[in-house]
């Protein structure tokens, strides 16, 4: 491996942890921001969140659950957006975004269960 590949698989592997922290801190533009960098070497949006979730997953955490978590409407949005525009599919029953809070059943269903409020 040349020292150019050993380089950019590093700058991929912090990328990827770093979404994993904007999304748990609730920063949808430094997540913007560093989706480009983490889907390096990834053919799909699948292989993205499978690559993020398997650096970074905490008990179970998705990137979407981690989204959730922080709250930001904002980011979530951001993140089902990228999802719908690279074909991925998240694994979401019912999404409510709302003042003061975000709730959401899991369970793999279609995109088009998705249901934003």
């Amino acid at each position: 491996m040349s020292l150019r590949q050993v380089t950019a698989t590093l700058v991929t592997r912090t990328a990827r942890h770093l979404l994993a922290f904007a999304c748990d801190a609730g920063a949808p533009a430094l997540a913007h921001f560093l989706l480009p960098s983490a889907s390096v070497d990834c053919g799909s949006a699948a292989e993205v969140v499978a690559a993020v979730d398997g650096v970074e997953a905490q008990g179970g955490s998705t990137l979407l659950h981690r989204a959730a978590r922080s709250g930001s409407g904002p980011l979530l949005r951001g993140l089902l957006a990228w999802g719908s525009t690279n074909g991925y599919r998240w694994k979401v029953q019912h999404l409510k975004i709302r003042h003061g809070g975000i709730s959401m059943n899991w369970s793999p269903v279609q995109r088009a269960d998705i249901r934003h409020s």
